[in-house]
């Protein structure tokens, strides 16, 4: 039943969109630890919720917002992934082969519509099935009518940029 997808099963706190900004600032605790050889890399993660199923199109950090869109796997895969793909962007993931395309693309244009998007970057696995997340983002852009920016990379499965 499509009625179920505009709904959310439970009332989770973890569907509640909210913003905390730059977490880029090190901490006191970090600044003067003693354990030198221990390196922590801070997250650059700045809103919540991130899954495309959960996100509200209507939050205000998307408007005149960079975005970043990555196929689920990108950052399990990519060491460096918070800093080179979403430091300064709102980041939302997907993954085009689990879910539903139709709904993401749906989700996707009225975001595109409403926010007047600066730019969206897209990353993906070298995978086949996970280029569909490319045509799915090209696809709600056009369906919005809306020009906005678009540069894509993809992620080797060994963790390497390949394109």
């Amino acid at each position: 039943n499509s009625d179920k997808k505009d709904t959310l099963p439970c009332g989770c706190p973890g569907t509640n969109s909210s913003s905390w900004g730059n977490n880029s600032k090190e901490s006191d605790e970090q600044k003067h630890s003693m354990n030198t050889e221990l390196l922590t890399q801070n997250s650059q993660l700045t809103n919540w919720p991130i899954q495309l199923t959960l996100i509200n199109p209507s939050a205000p950090y998307f408007q005149n917002a960079d975005i970043a869109i990555a196929a689920d796997c990108t950052a399990f895969s990519y060491g460096n992934f918070h800093n080179e793909f979403i430091k300064n962007k709102i980041l939302i993931i997907a993954c085009p082969k689990l879910d539903d395309t139709e709904f993401y693309v749906n989700k996707l244009t009225q975001l595109f519509k409403t926010a007047n998007i600066k730019s969206v970057s897209v990353i993906n696995m070298e995978v086949p099935c996970c280029l569909g997340i490319q045509n799915l983002v090209k696809e709600a852009i056009k369906n919005s009518g809306k020009k906005v920016p678009y540069c894509d990379t993809t992620i080797g499965i060994k963790g390497n940029v390949v394109s």
